[in-house]
C-alpha cells in the first residue's frame, strides 16, 4: 500500500539502486521481499540493468537457501 500510495510523488521511473535494511529483513520470508519488488513493477518503476541491490542480513536469520532466493531475486549485494 506504501508503494501505490506515494509512486505518484516520485519524480523518476527507473531505480539504479535499492536497499533494504533497517529492521533486519533478512528476518521475513524472501516471498515479502520479492512481493514488495512486484509492488515497485506494478507502480511503474523499472530497475536499471546496472542496479545495485542490497540487503542487510543478520547472521542468525539466514541460511543458503535464503541466499539462492535472494541471488535469484537479482540481490547482488549483501551488508
Amino acid at each position: 500500500r506504501e508503494i501505490r500510495a506515494r509512486a505518484d510523488s516520485v519524480p523518476f521511473r527507473e531505480a539504479s539502486t535499492i536497499y533494504f535494511g533497517g529492521g533486519t529483513p533478512s528476518a521475513v520470508e524472501p516471498r515479502l521481499i520479492l512481493a514488495a519488488l512486484r509492488e515497485l513493477a506494478n507502480a511503474g518503476f523499472r530497475l536499471s540493468p546496472q542496479l545495485e541491490a542490497t540487503i542487510e542480513i543478520d547472521p542468525a536469520t539466514i541460511d543458503e537457501a535464503k541466499l539462492d532466493d535472494y541471488a535469484a531475486m537479482g540481490f547482488n549485494r549483501f551488508s
